[in-house]
C-alpha cells in the first residue's frame, strides 16, 4: 500500500483523520454498514454442521492509498479503526496481514465486497482466503 502515491513508511495519523475517512468510505454503497437488527429472533440448531472457519488475509501493493486499506478493512470487516490501521500497517510492512477468521461464506461475501470497492475506484487492493488452522 502506498501512502497517497509516496514509497514511505506511514505515518500515524490522528485518530480523527482516520475517523473522518472511515465515515466518508461508508457513505459509499460499496462499504455499506451492517443491516441495524431487525428485532427477529432466531433459534439455532446445535448439531447442525457450522462452515468451516478460513482467514482473510491482505496483501500489500504499491497502488492502493494506506487510508482506503484502513476505510475497507474497518468498513467491510467491521474491525475497530485503530485495529483496521494496525492491520494494514502490518501488511504494509510485512507485505500481508492476517485480517480475520470467518465462516467461509461470509468470507467470500466480504472480500467480494472489498475487491468491489477497490475497483471501483481503480484500486489492485487484493484479499485471500485460506483454511483457518
Amino acid at each position: 500500500m502506498s501512502y497517497l502515491g509516496s514509497s514511505r513508511c506511514p505515518r500515524r495519523r490522528a485518530e480523527s483523520d482516520i475517523v473522518k475517512i472511515i465515515a466518508a468510505m461508508s457513505e459509499s454503497p460499496e462499504i455499506a454498514p451492517a443491516v441495524p437488527d431487525t428485532g427477529v429472533e432466531f433459534a439455532y440448531d446445535e448439531t447442525a454442521e457450522l462452515d468451516p472457519l478460513h482467514d482473510v488475509i491482505v496483501h500489500n501493493d504499491d497502488v492502493t492509498p494506506f487510508d482506503f486499506v484502513v476505510a475497507v478493512i474497518h468498513g467491510v470487516f467491521e474491525l475497530p479503526a485503530r485495529d483496521a490501521y494496525e492491520v494494514t500497517l502490518t501488511a504494509h510492512r510485512e507485505g500481508e496481514a492476517y485480517v480475520a477468521t470467518l465462516p467461509i461464506e461470509d468470507a467470500k461475501y466480504r472480500v467480494y465486497r472489498a475487491h468491489s470497492a477497490a475497483r471501483a475506484r481503480g484500486y489492485p487492493l487484493t484479499f485471500s482466503i485460506h483454511p483457518a488452522h
